[in-house]
């Protein structure tokens, strides 16, 4: 397995509803998501690096356009927020994200080397 949607679901979702999470974005890369999920962190980390809160109105009008499944951008920037990681438990998270986006890279490595 390369990825781990509910890991990168929990990791967004706490950078949504946790301001003192903000931090978190700087550790992380649009490399350590998968397709959608790479469009709300680069939007996350723009709201970010603006110095502003990445919160559901914030981001909102740039994710409009966003389809996940049924759900638009804002409808599933909603599910995020529900998914989110108790406090104190992101760092974590960000760590197993971090494994996931390594076995993506060396699954990458691999398929070239073939």
């Amino acid at each position: 397995m390369t990825a781990n949607i509910d890991v990168e679901q929990i990791v967004l979702g706490t950078l949504l509803i946790d301001p003192a999470s903000s931090f978190a974005a700087m550790l992380l890369t649009a490399d350590d998501f998968t397709a959608e999920h790479r469009v709300i962190f680069e939007t996350i980390l723009a709201v970010v690096n603006e110095g502003r809160a990445p919160h559901p109105p914030t981001l909102g009008p740039s994710l409009k356009s966003l389809k996940i499944g049924q759900l638009d951008g804002a409808q599933y920037l909603g599910r995020l927020m529900s998914v989110a990681a108790p406090r104190g438990q992101l760092l974590d998270y960000i760590r197993s994200l971090k494994e996931f986006t390594g076995r993506r890279a060396m699954a990458a490595l691999g398929a070239s080397a073939v």
